[in-house]
């Protein structure tokens, strides 16, 4: 029954491999695409950036070690945890926390509508082009109003209607109708 939809999810990406394969360049010197003064100053820029991995041949412990000492690496996870000093930062597991929480839990409320496999796959597709929509509405309606802290609490006041309906709702459809408004509040403020 599934046989024909697992031979064309996983087509499209054997397909993309193999176009990849050919059309991706290793290193500036070998991109066909780069005239000669692009790809010098290509490998100038990486040259001073401090990323010459990207020029050498084969794995070195070195470079390793150098990633784990790049400043960007630390200032990453400085971002990313949370500092006070970043705007908005402290609300960043608010942010956060509930689109993970719909990643991990869609794939249990769709098998309680009684899909599994690729049927259940697909029904993941649906949830994340309404929050894509969202998303894309609510940039540029920030956008036009210039101000992002009223869209950000309103969409995150929206995932949580949309997850409390998820968490009490007896019947399955209604589960996945608050995924849908979960997903739409949580995505966008990212």
């Amino acid at each position: 029954m599934y046989g024909p939809l697992l031979k064309l999810e996983g087509m499209a990406t054997v397909l993309l491999a193999i176009f990849a394969f050919f059309v991706i360049h290793d290193f500036p010197e070998t991109a066909s695409l780069l005239t000669e003064e692009e790809q010098r100053f290509v490998v100038h820029r990486l040259r001073h950036d401090g990323t010459n991995v990207a020029m050498d041949n084969g794995f070195q412990w070195k470079y390793v070690r150098q990633a784990f000492c790049h400043s960007q690496i630390y200032l990453s996870l400085f971002i990313y945890r949370g500092d006070r000093r970043v705007r908005l930062s402290k609300f960043r597991a608010l942010i956060y926390s509930p689109l993970y929480g719909i990643s991990l839990f869609l794939p249990s409320i769709i098998a309680e509508l009684g899909y599994s496999g690729p049927h259940a796959q697909l029904l993941t597709v649906p949830v994340y082009v309404c929050a894509c929509v969202v998303c894309i509405l609510m940039a540029y309606l920030s956008d036009r109003a210039q101000r992002r802290g009223v869209f950000i609490f309103g969409l995150l006041s929206l995932a949580l209607v949309g997850f409390i309906i998820a968490m009490t709702a007896k019947q399955p459809g209604a589960k996945y109708a608050g995924v849908f408004i979960a997903a739409s509040g949580s995505t966008a403020p990212i």
